[in-house]
């Protein structure tokens, strides 16, 4: 399935990077990230996902950002250590820098990826972040407009 939801852009949600396994959009109005992973006929590398959230991370030098929302619901990568690590040296400073605060994650259904994702925010300097994990989308969205 490729998302589980069609979003439209419109004034408040501008398209910001479309690649093969994300599109990110900014929310102008709630001054949020709004990314959603995509699937793919093939895997996604470790590479490529150091590759998506690098370019993803520097677009805090351009948007000002408080937070991100993120449905991982159609597909993520499972982040093994290393990777939840390199995440946490190298990504996370960049979302403090830019003045993220919260992230709401809408998880996948596969208990694997889950947890990846929630060990990847109990690294040291991601514990600075309110994130927090739904299965549902409204209450993410709600959470996130706080």
């Amino acid at each position: 399935m490729e998302s589980f939801l069609i979003v439209e852009q419109t004034q408040k949600l501008q398209l910001v990077r479309e690649l093969p396994f994300l599109m990110i959009y900014f929310n102008a109005e709630q001054q949020i990230f709004e990314l959603y992973w995509r699937r793919q006929n093939f895997e996604m590398s470790q590479e490529e996902f150091k590759s998506y959230i690098d370019q993803f991370s520097q677009l805090f030098q351009t948007y000002k950002a408080r937070g991100f929302y993120v449905d991982t619901r159609a597909y993520h990568i499972t982040m093994d250590i290393e990777l939840q690590a390199w995440h946490d040296r190298y990504i996370v400073p960049r979302y403090l820098a830019g003045g993220v605060q919260k992230i709401a994650f809408v998880l996948p259904y596969c208990f694997i990826s889950s947890i990846s994702i929630e060990q990847a925010f109990d690294e040291p300097q991601a514990r600075q972040l309110q994130v927090k994990y739904f299965e549902d989308e409204a209450r993410a969205r709600a959470w996130i407009s706080l």
